[in-house]
């Protein structure tokens, strides 16, 4: 065996034995057979250990972990003190969108749901105070809040007559000019009353896709952030593969625009659960959309007028989660979730995200 060669820097002190190891020590204290152990113990120290994820496979959101507060700042007690989980979707709009949770139910479409489930999706949505992404001409009920998705350009009669937000989906190869978003961005919020008005942005043209939103004044943008494997579908969510690289690109545009304060973030990618929207606000989103996680929540009721409930039951638990994650940085906001309270466990996710990796704080961002 190969001797180890000699750290560079000598303040580093690394622990001779990996956990497990030190596990078995303390267990052979009190082992009758020492002999035995001994030798197991020398094995695994020969044994090199397998990388726990394939060189090259993309990161995903598993990959982060937050760090504690107990070293910085204080755990926040749930029973002193309140965690806001509200949040704003285009806070410099005349009629913003107000959201009790960081969520907006999106990307069901009539192939994977039936009308009674996307009915049910609609009602839960409004029973959860959060937004729902529609088309043009999808029912809504008055007291849900609906984000309508418009091809762009719009077409005369395009513009629906209940909206809270505007979302529009250019041509990703399409060439997108700030004069004419800024032009059409006016005409909507003159004509419904201010509300919020944004754009789809896609791999395929985030590059142009930035600028133009930041030069025209939109309010949001919504990062479809996943390699499709399905064309047909616009807007898979469990069947794409999430590419949480493209929302640290996109911040790293936003600021390098100056406008990390004029343009919300909405990120579109196998959410799935309390953390993963806690992560990607931490990493710059204002809100993610959530798919199928909503579907299967309404699958889980047993009677088709209980689905909106137990939609509204699941929002309720994952903001929970997400505000328990804020209070364990020491936050007492969600909206407060900020990048340095997260490291990465792998090198292609601290690559992806910029992040520090685990254990060594060393960038391997390009």
């Amino acid at each position: 065996m190969s001797a180890q060669p000699s750290p560079t820097n000598t303040n580093e002190m690394p622990h001779p034995y990996p956990r497990r190891v030190r596990e078995q020590i303390k267990i052979m204290a009190s082992a009758p057979d020492e002999d035995k152990l001994l030798f197991e113990l020398s094995e695994k120290i020969r044994t090199r250990r397998s990388r726990p994820k394939p060189l090259g496979q993309l990161p995903f959101l598993g990959d982060l972990v937050f760090l504690p507060a107990n070293l910085t700042r204080l755990v926040i007690d749930p029973y002193r003190e309140d965690c806001n989980t509200k949040v704003i979707v285009g806070r410099k709009a005349k009629r913003p969108l107000e959201l009790s949770g960081p969520a907006i139910i999106g990307g069901i479409s009539s192939k994977s749901a039936t009308p009674e489930e996307m009915a049910a999706v609609v009602l839960g949505a409004g029973l959860a105070g959060v937004a729902v992404r529609l088309k043009a001409r999808q029912p809504a009920p008055d007291n849900t809040k609906v984000i309508r998705a418009l091809s762009y350009p719009l077409e005369e009669g395009d513009l629906p007559c209940q909206a809270d937000a505007i979302e529009l989906i250019p041509d990703p190869r399409a060439e997108i000019l700030s004069d004419d978003l800024q032009m059409t961005a006016e005409k909507i919020r003159e004509q419904m009353d201010g509300i919020p008005v944004g754009i789809s942005i896609c791999q395929d043209n985030i590059a142009r896709a930035i600028p133009a939103a930041i030069e025209a004044g939109l309010d949001f943008a919504t990062l479809f952030c996943m390699e499709n494997e399905h064309e047909e579908n616009l807007w898979p969510d469990e069947s794409g593969v999430p590419v949480i690289a493209m929302l640290t690109e996109t911040m790293e545009r936003v600021r390098a625009l100056n406008g990390e304060e004029d343009i919300d973030l909405l990120y579109f990618g196998c959410i799935q659960c309390g953390a993963d929207i806690a992560k990607v606000m931490a990493l710059g989103a204002t809100a993610p959309v959530i798919g199928q996680s909503a579907l299967i929540a309404i699958r889980s009721a047993e009677q088709a007028e209980e689905m909106p409930q137990a939609l509204d039951n699941y929002l309720k638990a994952v903001f929970q989660e997400t505000a328990i994650l804020a209070r364990c940085c020491g936050k007492t906001d969600v909206n407060n979730l900020e990048f340095e309270d997260m490291r990465a466990f792998t090198i292609e996710s601290a690559r992806a995200t910029g992040l520090p990796l685990v254990g060594k704080d060393q960038c391997f961002r390009i």
